[in-house]
């Protein structure tokens, strides 16, 4: 068997790119003055300030964008990122674009997008302002459209709750109301309505029936024997003057 003689490969070393007038962030490269221990080309950049900073190649237009002062100013937009309406209007941004967001099929899902001037914050604030009180969400007038300043206002919750997908109506003598107002209106418990629609019950019945009152629990066991009752029962009828048979 012939062995032939080991040739080590050639080391194949590139040339340097030449990144000279190229811009990375704030960071314009001005000339490359020479390599790291562990091989990396090193940069004179100029920040937009006016300083003067030394990056690696590997980290231009990565890790660093400026020669520090980013640090102070960069992240700085509009200093409203505490305030309540920042956290609407993340809510409002994330409910329409992520689709791991529960709430995604009822927005995002139905085609309910942000404007694209809404995207920057301090458009959404100047457009809409700060909201009149913690009660106040936002509310699209028109519940089929997206959110753009013409469509938006701050709202109570009642108001909202009359301008969902999910409302019901009914129209009785010529008025329109969800069943949660006729329930309001006609001084009934909140339900009521919905209740007797989900029993099959006729608009008409449904709204303006009176609802029978119940009898009270005190009412219910002054009728009991003394014997079946026991002691805090007896001390409540004492109470309220009520004489078991």
């Amino acid at each position: 068997m012939q062995i032939l003689p080991y040739i080590p490969p050639k080391v194949v070393r590139r040339k340097p790119k030449d990144l000279t007038g190229q811009v990375f962030g704030e960071l314009t490269a001005v000339q490359r003055v020479g390599v790291t221990p562990y091989g990396s080309h090193v940069w004179e950049c100029t920040c937009s300030c006016g300083n003067t900073t030394y990056v690696k190649l590997n980290d231009l237009g990565g890790n660093t964008k400026s020669c520090g002062c980013m640090k102070f100013t960069g992240c700085i937009t509009h200093g409203m990122s505490s305030v309540p309406e920042y956290r609407v209007w993340a809510a409002m941004k994330d409910r329409c674009s992520n689709h791991k967001n529960p709430y995604y099929k009822n927005y995002g899902g139905r085609g309910i997008q942000v404007c694209t001037s809404w995207e920057v914050f301090d458009v959404f604030i100047k457009d809409m302002g700060r909201r009149p009180s913690s009660k106040y969400s936002i509310e699209r007038k028109n519940n089929d459209e997206g959110y753009y300043a013409a469509n938006c206002k701050w709202a109570l919750r009642p108001e909202q709750d009359n301008n969902t997908s999910r409302c019901r109506y009914i129209t009785i003598d010529g008025e329109t109301l969800t069943y949660k107002n006729w329930d309001r209106k006609m001084g009934n418990r909140l339900g009521t309505v919905s209740a007797r629609k989900g029993l099959g019950w006729s608009d008409s019945d449904a709204v303006l029936k009176p609802v029978r009152k119940r009898r009270t629990i005190l009412a219910k066991i002054g009728t009991m024997p003394e014997r079946q009752l026991c002691r805090k029962q007896l001390a409540r009828m004492k109470k309220h003057g009520i004489k078991s048979i």
